[in-house]
């Protein structure tokens, strides 16, 4: 895992966490700008990933939570768009809310099962 790429993580995924929330406040779809953000907040995701299961060798920590951990924040991005794409009311865009808060969530879990790890 790389710090400052967690770090990035957790600052974008709570950023845009709040600016769905404020859009489902004021009752709109979250702008064409937000989505192209979450493809980004996606590669992200993606790189710290690669970076993980490249390191995870010379780990000595537990590699199934660290695959679960993984696999959750790989999901959760794309999960919470396609929700917000089908619900395409206020409640879907909370939903896309909700998962960039959790993504936040699981990468400062996921450092910390690496911390451990270490």
């Amino acid at each position: 895992m790389v710090d400052g790429l967690a770090t990035a993580l957790i600052a974008v995924s709570l950023g845009l966490a709040l600016w769905a929330a404020v859009c489902a406040a004021l009752d709109r779809l979250p702008p064409k700008a937000h989505l192209q953000a979450l493809f980004g907040l996606q590669a992200l995701v993606l790189v710290q990933a690669a970076v993980a299961l490249v390191r995870a060798g010379e780990w000595d920590g537990s590699k199934p939570e660290l695959l679960g951990y993984l696999a959750v924040s790989a999901v959760l991005v794309p999960g919470g768009l396609v929700l917000a794409v089908e619900e395409r009311t206020r409640w879907g865009t909370l939903v896309l809310a909700a998962a960039c808060l959790t993504l936040a969530v699981v990468v400062v879990r996921l450092d910390t099962v690496w911390a451990a790890g270490v």
